[in-house]
């Protein structure tokens, strides 16, 4: 999603002292933003995930596809996808023949009959994006920055001064709260859909 150097750069940083600490706290910011949104940002490989039919789904996510009767649907868990190969029971399904799956969102249509009945639906796929989009970025910058002033010293000093003292000189320093649904606004619409 952001590199070290890329959140560095966003901080003001030029001393690699703290590139470990750093690098761990934008794992830790990006592990914010996909469970809050119950996808994947970074590239994933998916195997065997197991697939359930729904007979419909809201059109507003998924505008493209022609809703003829008795036409089947399933969504995997985690897009946008690159790649996609789905199973039922041993048989590898055929795209555009079997199939068509709409890479933004995941939801594959299904032009051949298909069951979920015992778990013999499977999809392996790779899963998120190939180049992070900017916003995203930008709330895991902003996050990085605000979990890297929480952990204490900064080459710029500490984090936000809450309360001083000038008499026998005295210092409180406040934390940054992280609260990922601030950039609610940023974040929904990378948010996981139900069928």
């Amino acid at each position: 999603m952001i590199s070290v150097a890329e959140a560095k750069a966003f901080m003001g940083i030029t001393s690699s002292t703290d590139d470990t600490l750093i690098g761990t706290l934008i794992d830790y910011s990006e592990g914010l933003i996909e469970n809050y949104i119950d996808n994947k940002i970074d590239t994933a490989s998916i195997s065997n995930e197991v697939l359930s039919i729904v007979d419909k789904f809201d059109l507003q996510y998924v505008p493209s596809f022609d809703l003829a009767p008795n036409y089947h649907y399933a969504r995997t868990r985690y897009f946008p996808i690159t790649s996609l190969t789905v199973v039922y029971d041993t048989t590898t399904l055929v795209n555009n023949t079997d199939y068509v799956y709409d890479p933004d969102t995941g939801v594959i249509n299904f032009y051949t009959y298909v069951s979920d009945y015992l778990n013999k639906l499977k999809a392996s796929y790779t899963a998120g994006y190939t180049t992070c989009p900017n916003d995203i970025k930008f709330v895991a910058l902003e996050v990085t920055k605000a979990l890297y002033q929480n952990a204490g010293t900064t080459s710029r000093g500490y984090g936000k001064i809450s309360s001083k003292k000038i008499g026998d000189f005295s210092v409180s320093y406040a934390s940054t709260n992280i609260d990922i649904k601030m950039y609610s606004s940023v974040l929904d619409k990378y948010m996981n859909i139900s069928l």
